[in-house]
């Protein structure tokens, strides 16, 4: 094996125990908060976040109008968390409850893996996952059955993505402006 196969092999290697390493954080992410899953439902929302994605689905239109708040029903509203709101309502759809939840602890343990992910290129891996760890901790009070939960993984993508445009000092990619509209 000649010195560039050896450097093309720890490379190799590198990459794979740096892919094992967050996700095997992401698991333990995903174990922690499974054990305190219930709190994750402890928003008086969360029922109104999951109708609003059923009406959508059934009616295939948005919401013009409030329809379930006391004191705002029938008032103009804007349905700006419809794909968060849709995004819950198919997890409900496929497994209730548990499926809402399930959805939510696999973001937030996505979010874990991908941050991560982009950490450890910069930074050793259990430096990277420590700082994953301490930004999830950091967040923590509201990881609940809300549609803003869905956007930490985009955030994650779109800061580390960002940050390379700079680091190489080229214009972010146009799709990073589709994923900031999402």
């Amino acid at each position: 094996m000649n010195d560039a196969q050896a450097s093309a092999a720890a490379a190799t290697y590198n990459e794979r125990s740096r892919l094992i390493f967050c996700l095997l954080a992401a698991l333990a992410m995903a174990g922690a908060l499974g054990a305190q899953a219930g709190a994750t439902l402890q928003d008086p929302d969360s029922w109104w976040q999951v109708k609003v994605g059923l009406d959508f689905l059934t009616n295939r239109t948005f919401p013009t109008v409030d329809p379930y708040s006391y004191t705002f029903a029938g008032q103009p509203w804007i349905a700006k968390e419809w794909l968060g709101q849709v995004l819950l309502a198919l997890a409900y759809r496929a497994g209730g409850w548990n499926g809402v939840v399930t959805a939510i602890i696999a973001s937030i343990s996505l979010t874990v893996f991908l941050m991560g992910w982009f950490l450890s290129a910069w930074l050793k891996p259990i430096l990277a996952i420590t700082l994953a760890f301490a930004a999830v901790f950091l967040i923590n009070p509201i990881f609940t059955a809300r549609p803003h939960v869905f956007t930490f993984p985009i955030i994650v993508i779109w800061t580390a993505v960002l940050f390379g445009a700079a680091r190489e000092e080229r214009a972010p990619p146009w799709w990073l402006l589709v994923l900031v509209v999402l």
